[in-house]
């Protein structure tokens, strides 16, 4: 038996799904990019990213280093932003539950611990317990500030995005 579905409800519906894939697929996208580039042997590392005029990231290492921590903290703090896109699309429970954050949190620092065990097999990579807690640290700093974005947003009175228990 066939049933009237409201136009409203479908776009609802068509909107739902759409967020959904593109979440979803921006997290695998992005996951797929970060183990490519921990794929990289150790120096083709060294010619991604930006280069000092005419010097190579090698030539100078305190400028390869901090490449690297700053590279891990904005590929990890994205990865956990997705991840927790992804989550909300998913659910409509999307209030600011710390429960969910550390969730969140435990999946980027598992993904930095699964990148760092596939750096071991490759030709010049090692794995690093350094980059793991930096990679934490990028997902914890994500985290907390869409956290705080989200706490603002619904406490903003025109947020036309607010889930109310009719539209959940």
């Amino acid at each position: 038996m066939l049933t009237y579905v409201a136009p409203e409800t479908k776009y609802a519906l068509v909107r739902r799904w759409a967020l959904r894939t593109v979440f979803t697929s921006a997290l695998a996208g992005w996951m797929a990019l970060i183990f490519n580039l921990s794929s990289l042997p150790d120096e083709r590392v060294s010619l991604v990213g930006p280069q000092l005029g005419q010097y190579a990231a090698y030539d100078v290492p305190w400028f390869g280093s901090l490449r690297s921590i700053l590279g891990h903290l904005l590929l990890f703090g994205i990865l956990a932003s997705f991840i927790q896109a992804t989550i909300w699309s998913w659910t409509t429970y999307t209030k600011r539950s710390l429960r969910l954050a550390f969730g969140v949190l435990i999946l980027a620092v598992l993904y930095g611990i699964s990148d760092e065990l596939h750096q071991s097999f490759i030709a010049g990579r090692n794995m690093s317990a350094s980059d793991v807690l930096v990679d934490a640290l990028g997902a914890a700093v994500a985290v907390a500030i869409l956290r705080q974005v989200v706490k603002a947003a619904y406490h903003t009175p025109n947020f036309s995005f607010r889930h109310t228990p009719s539209q959940a």
